[in-house]
């Protein structure tokens, strides 16, 4: 999709998800706790009519040394704000690097703390619903956001926005200090660490480098080990060195008076992004400053127009509610229902997610999934089956046939007559068993997402044919004589190739149950059952994923007795398809556009 369709989609998905463009926003303090037991205040900032805690969420960290998030004139404030206006919650750390913490703390917390402080951050954001997480960082706050990424490689972060970003630490003072100076105070400090005074207080003045104007005069009060973590010739504080390592988009915006960064050194970090599958910059002239006075509306309308070109705009609310239904012996099952607020996606076909082997309603590709199609304008229900989560050791894949059902006539009764029915991993074969038995005609369209191998097949290798045979024989017995749900069968078991060889794991399972997923007469061979599916098909697998490859989706696909396609993402997605999920959403609505509606 190109960035104009994206825009104009975008924009017309802005006008459903905020009320009034330009609306009010609330600000609050709160206090995240970082994982080691830091109590970090931030700014809390969002629309006066609530958060959508399904927007993309953003983290804005503040410059410094020292810093501070609540100063006008820095982007916490100006862009958050901004941002806040648009829809989108956003959270500015006081780091333990900033100016309003307790005089002791940022001459003596290392550049690393600031990993903890942001994580707190992004952790504070994902509680509250946000699956998509955009990192900014305004001066310093742009080499710490980096270095977080660098730490963490946090899959939930999609983007990273960068406001005059500052020059490599080191390099950057002995610009300031001049090179013989430098290692004379390097030198010194080291010698003072050494004999165990790395906590001896230091105050070092020096003369900022070009391009700030000369005459100027600055200076740092820091520990000695500190002074070191931060400019001294190991620190890691490097943003051209790290950027070779980010793998989300880029946005690098500063002006043409800025005292720290010049255009030469935006296109330094450009270049050196090479694994960034988008680096953009915004170079600003006419007296544009490192606090960005006289663009700052201008950097954040930039900052707001990208994201939506990258996918990451503001998307409309949804409703998210739990319900319940019968099967027709009785038994109540529960669910969760997502659904566009406005229209609840009447009119269109709605979907049915189903978890892998194992999973739940209310976790994995059911939420994300769910979420992204009922913004997209689609219905989509999550239901419980008597193979939710730890039932999976007693349930059979036929008895969980009359949940999906009772599901299927829960979405009608709803006025949903078109169903699209998605199985994620172990989820796939569910489906496949079910059209396969029920023939239900209101499934117009079939989903698979890292679609299961043949289930005894694969069994059989990861158990060692002996084994294998054994553990049938013993499962089979126990079926015979009446005791299939009395009877366990637990074995340690190893996944075998595409997934590296790892530590063996146990199974357990009741007989019947066993029988039923992993025997050699289960209906569990889904290259086989496929044959039988007629409706449109469509199959999304990636390259790190330890269970399917290249080849097997190729034949999952040929399988298939009506049309189908498939889609391989080769660029590190996993099985869980997480940090490919707007990637798997479009394409998703695309296919289900072209082949379904």
């Amino acid at each position: 999709m190109t960035a104009l369709c994206r825009r104009l989609i975008a924009g017309l998905l802005l006008l459903v998800a905020t009320p009034a463009l330009g609306q009010d926003i609330t600000s609050n303090v709160i206090t995240l706790l970082t994982d080691d037991d830091a109590q970090v205040p931030a700014m809390l900032m969002h629309p006066s009519s609530g958060m959508n805690t399904h927007n993309p969420g953003v983290v804005i960290h503040h410059g410094g040394p020292g810093g501070h998030p609540a100063r006008g004139c820095c982007a916490p404030r100006w862009a958050g704000e901004h941002l806040a206006r648009l829809g989108y919650t956003v959270v500015s750390p006081l780091s333990r690097h900033s100016s309003g913490r307790s005089a002791g703390t940022y001459r003596s917390e290392p550049f690393e703390t600031a990993t903890l402080d942001i994580k707190a951050a992004v952790d504070f954001l994902a509680q509250i619903g946000a699956q998509d997480i955009i990192l900014a960082g305004h001066s310093l706050g742009s080499i710490r956001i980096t270095r977080y990424m660098i730490d963490t490689q946090d899959n939930r972060v999609k983007a990273m926005v960068h406001y005059a970003p500052t020059r490599d630490l080191p390099e950057w003072m002995q610009a300031n200090m001049g090179r013989d100076r430098y290692l004379d105070v390097v030198d010194r400090h080291s010698k003072l660490v050494s004999e165990g005074r790395g906590d001896q207080i230091i105050y070092e003045v020096y003369e900022p480098s070009y391009p700030a104007p000369p005459g100027g005069e600055s200076a740092s009060l820091q520990t000695a080990r500190n002074w070191l973590n931060w400019w001294g010739p190991a620190a890691q504080t490097r943003n051209t060195v790290w950027q070779a390592d980010i793998k989300v988009p880029l946005l690098l915006l500063s002006g043409d008076e800025d005292t720290f960064v010049t255009m030469p050194y935006l296109e330094e970090l450009k270049a050196a992004a090479v694994n960034a599958p988008l680096v953009d910059l915004r170079w600003y002239e006419g007296g544009v400053g490192h606090l960005f006075q006289g663009a700052r509306a201008t950097a954040s309308k930039d900052t707001s127009d990208w994201l939506i070109d990258i996918g990451l705009g503001p998307r409309p609310a949804i409703t998210t509610r739990f319900v319940d239904t019968q099967t027709a012996t009785g038994r109540e099952r529960s669910g969760v229902f997502y659904a566009p607020t406005i229209g609840m996606g009447l009119g269109k076909t709605a979907f049915m997610v189903v978890y892998g082997y194992g999973g739940d309603i209310m976790w994995s590709s059911n939420h994300w999934l769910c979420v992204r199609l009922a913004q997209a304008g689609h219905a989509c229900l999550a239901g419980q089956t008597s193979g939710s989560g730890t039932n999976i050791i007693r349930a059979t894949l036929e008895s969980e046939m009359p949940d999906f059902a009772a599901w299927a006539d829960w979405l009608e009764s709803e006025g949903y007559d078109k169903i699209v029915m998605a199985g994620h991993s172990w989820g796939g074969i569910r489906i496949t068993r079910y059209l396969n038995t029920s023939k239900d005609s209101r499934v117009k369209g079939m989903i698979y997402l890292a679609p299961t191998a043949n289930a005894p097949t694969w069994a059989e290798k990861g158990f060692g044919k002996d084994a294998y045979d054994e553990l049938v024989a013993q499962a089979e017995a126990a079926v015979a004589a009446g005791d299939g749900n009395r009877v366990l069968v637990n074995k340690s078991f190893r996944s075998p190739p595409p997934a590296p060889q790892g530590p063996a794991r146990p199974r357990p399972q009741v007989a019947a149950s066993f029988l039923s997923h992993w025997g050699p007469n289960a209906n569990t061979v889904h290259t086989k059952e496929m044959r039988n599916i007629k409706v449109p098909v469509l199959a999304i697998a990636g390259n790190l994923d330890p269970f399917v490859d290249l080849p097997y989706l190729k034949e999952f696909a040929r399988a298939a007795g009506g049309k189908a396609e498939y889609h391989w993402y080769d660029d590190g997605a996993p099985h869980s398809l997480i940090g490919w999920e707007q990637r798997t959403t479009e394409d998703i609505v695309a296919w289900t556009t072209k082949r379904v509606e």
